[in-house]
């Protein structure tokens, strides 16, 4: 099962809540594209409401400023887009086998290298808000890390189960594959 991109889960996502009109669902997805081209900084409401088809006023009646956009924008990308995003990550991953926790770590990481270069748009907007508001700092960790613990926790168990794995806690062991991971990746760029 190829794994799908964030752009088209968040749309899929903006479809199923039932709080949101079609007029708001445009101005989101609007939003999500221009901060990721432009920067949340140097998008207007006006080219906002020009991509979404909308009336400047139905920005402002919906959303009551450019923040609560970008909140609005970041929620469903941090929350259930995130979780879709990781479940199929382990459906595909778990599907096959390895024969080494090295095999895997490198498996892992070429998957989530393409996994970010195909996503960029979002992980453009969220890392260039994490560098520009230390506000959202605490909510997109708090999402990162829950992903983490979603992608890896289930990982490390199977690892352990087919006794590839020695029986530490899991949180210890996230944190060493994680130390691995980027030894991992500093060796393979020196090589390059």
């Amino acid at each position: 099962m190829a794994e799908a991109k964030l752009k088209e889960l968040y749309q899929q996502n903006l479809r199923k809540m039932d709080d949101l009109t079609e007029k708001q669902q445009n101005i989101l997805k609007a939003a999500l594209s221009l901060f990721a081209e432009q920067g949340f900084e140097a998008t207007t409401s006006s080219q906002i409401a020009k991509r979404a088809g909308v009336a400047v006023g139905s920005v402002y009646q919906h959303f009551h400023n450019k923040r609560e956009l970008l909140m609005a924008v970041l929620t469903p990308l941090t929350k259930s887009v995130f979780s879709q995003a990781a479940d199929q990550f382990i459906d595909k991953t778990l599907a096959k086998k390895y024969d080494s926790l090295e095999q895997f770590l490198r498996a892992l990481i070429a998957d989530r290298m393409l996994f970010i270069s195909d996503n960029r748009d979002e992980f453009k907007i969220m890392l260039g808000q994490l560098l520009s508001d230390s506000s959202l700092g605490p909510e997109i960790n708090k999402a990162f890390n829950d992903q983490l613990k979603a992608t890896t926790i289930p990982i490390i168990e199977h690892f352990k189960k087919e006794g590839m794995m020695v029986d530490y806690p899991s949180d210890v062991i996230v944190q060493f594959v994680f130390d691995y991971s980027c030894k991992l990746i500093s060796v393979e760029r020196l090589q390059m």
